[in-house]
């Protein structure tokens, strides 16, 4: 489904797709464009290796690669181009002609022209309405789904087309919650925020009037948005997991925890008022802790043990998720780099800490045996320090964010913070749960006896 501009990294992380027959071979049969997007298309130019398979798009999809020259190098004697018709049922064929097994019907869904293509053409050949953004239902037996990326406006006509749907992709990329004609859908705005930091949006958050208001916004999207209400946390609140789970999710969780005080220190280092950063700087010996053998790390490390971890191999960070890395690591850098108030912002998650604290310690207590109030010492001290320091937070962001832009920005900040623990329960979710698949030299857990720092 697309080519995005990233295909040869996901090829090489994915061994299905690997060549079989030859250092330039591909099982790759073909390509279904959405959409003529950068980020649908830019991939093609990683499939020129001379290997057939087919590219399917719609007549105006297929009318934009052909007046771009460059995407000539996908030859196209291998590399047949086939037409999509909407509402139809067609059968996908293998390279060699025969069927796939699977079936597409697709349909228009609002879209508009590639932004590289705004400001017209010179061969004004293609619409800029219907057949800009596909969205595909596919077939295989019994099972189908739909895929809908760049969707520009989720209006009756297509709620109709997704309902019953068992699974729907879609790409809110520049999704907002607030409804149409009165509360009756939910629609996409192509416009928001197209060259910002933020696309991921929730109702009314550019509109927030007040410092009472924002306070209002953000503890929304804490209800919305926590972490709290992952899969993944219900399973281990709720005593689902095994122990190999229990211990990739400490291992998992101890990389961020040992992040937060770098990514504090970051933020003091950029403050200048000697005032606010005594204040901050709490929060860096809450985790570093004032002695040796103190403080949320080494109560955190104290956890890890527990599972059956061994200290020094978690110290050593063997066996992270490459996804938690990346998240955690963005999120130093957001506050490394972003301004004060977004950097304190994003820290606001603290105000719904306390909630997910007293159930955790409660389900673990209960669901696992090898877990006792003395492993679970990291949370006790956070009862009272996250209330804490999300007063002083919220205090400091309702103080300076003294605009609706400012405001639309605090909010976005606790937005993206979410996303950070969202995407790390994500990655344990996929690898450790659904069976996703487990990346190279991420911890494995062992059946029995837990092999100290066993990576794959």
């Amino acid at each position: 489904m697309n080519a995005s501009p990233d295909l040869r990294q996901q090829i090489e992380a994915s061994p299905s797709l690997h060549p079989r027959h030859g250092l330039r071979s591909s099982p790759l049969a073909g390509v279904i464009l959405t959409n003529a997007d950068v980020d649908a298309v830019a991939g093609l130019l990683h499939l020129r290796e001379g290997t057939p398979f087919a590219i399917y798009g719609s007549a105006n999809v297929l009318t934009i690669l052909d007046q771009i020259s460059i995407f000539d190098v996908v030859n196209r004697r291998l590399v047949p181009r086939r037409e999509l018709r909407t509402d139809k049922w067609q059968v996908l064929l293998l390279a060699d002609e025969t069927p796939s097994g699977l079936e597409v019907r697709p349909f228009d869904v609002p879209g508009k022209l590639p932004l590289y293509l705004e400001g017209g053409l010179e061969d004004s050949a293609v619409p800029e309405d219907r057949g800009s953004t596909l969205a595909i239902e596919i077939r295989g037996g019994e099972s189908r789904f739909v895929y809908a990326a760049n969707c520009a406006e989720m209006n009756g006509e297509v709620a109709g087309r997704l309902e019953g749907t068992p699974v729907v992709f879609f790409d809110g990329t520049l999704f907002t919650d607030d409804g149409a004609a009165g509360g009756r859908g939910r629609r996409i705005r192509s416009g928001l925020r197209r060259h910002g930091d933020f696309t991921v949006t929730v109702a009314g958050i550019d509109r927030i009037e007040s410092a009472e208001a924002l306070e209002r916004m953000l503890l929304r999207i804490g209800e919305e948005r926590y972490h709290n209400l992952h899969p993944f946390h219900r399973l281990l609140h709720g005593g689902k997991l095994d122990r190999g789970q229990v211990q990739a999710w400490a291992l998992n969780r101890y990389y961020y925890q040992s992040r937060i005080p770098m990514k504090d220190s970051a933020l003091m280092a950029r403050i200048t008022d000697p005032k606010l950063r005594r204040e901050w700087s709490q929060r860096v010996f809450d985790h570093d802790g004032t002695r040796e053998g103190d403080g949320g790390i080494a109560r955190w490390l104290q956890l890890c043990v527990a599972t059956g971890l061994d200290e020094a191999a978690v110290r050593a960070e063997t066996g992270i998720l490459p996804a938690t890395r990346f998240a955690v690591d963005a999120y130093v850098r957001f506050v490394s780099e972003k301004t004060l108030l977004e950097a304190i912002a994003s820290s606001l998650t603290e105000l719904f800490a306390p909630g997910v604290i007293r159930e955790r310690v409660s389900g673990m207590l209960g669901g696992y045996d090898f877990i006792d109030e003395a492993t679970l010492a990291y949370f006790k001290p956070r009862l009272n320090q996250a209330p804490r320091d999300a007063e002083f937070a919220l205090s400091y962001v309702k103080e300076h964010a003294t605009t609706p832009e400012l405001r639309q920005r605090a909010c976005e900040a606790l937005l993206f913070k979410c996303d950070v623990l969202w995407s790390q329960l994500d990655a344990l979710h996929s690898a450790y749960v659904l069976g996703g698949g487990i990346p190279p030299g991420a911890f494995v857990p062992a059946d029995e006896t837990i092999l100290l720092g066993k990576v794959a």
